[in-house]
C-alpha cells in the first residue's frame, strides 16, 4: 500500500522552509488549496484554520528571505462542487471561484 502522506509539508513546512533557506533558495512556488480555505467551494467565509496556516507558511518563507510564487489554482476543485454542480463546466463556478 503506497504512503499517501509524500513528503507530509502541511506538518513539516518549517523545517524544509528552513533548509530551502539554508540551500539558498530566493524563491518558491506553492499552490493555495482551495478546499483548505473553502471545504465544500460554496462557503461565505473561508475555513479559518486554512487562513492561519497560509498566514504562517508564507511568514515562515519572508523570514528565511524567500520569496513565496502563490498559484491560486492548481488542477483542483472541491469534490462538492464537482459533483453538485458540475465542474468548470457551470458558470457558477465562477463566483464560486
Amino acid at each position: 500500500c503506497p504512503n499517501r502522506i509524500a513528503i507530509d509539508f502541511y506538518h513539516r513546512y518549517k523545517e524544509d522552509i528552513a533548509l530551502f533557506g539554508e540551500m539558498g533558495f530566493k524563491c518558491l512556488r506553492l499552490s493555495v488549496n482551495w478546499t483548505r480555505l473553502f471545504p465544500y467551494g460554496d462557503e461565505e467565509q473561508p475555513n479559518e484554520k486554512g487562513l492561519t496556516y497560509y498566514d504562517s507558511l508564507i511568514d515562515e518563507l519572508l523570514k528565511h528571505g524567500i520569496q513565496p510564487l502563490i498559484t491560486l489554482n492548481h488542477f483542483n476543485v472541491p469534490l462538492y462542487l464537482a459533483k453538485h454542480y458540475g465542474g468548470w463546466a457551470n458558470r457558477k463556478m465562477i463566483d464560486f471561484y
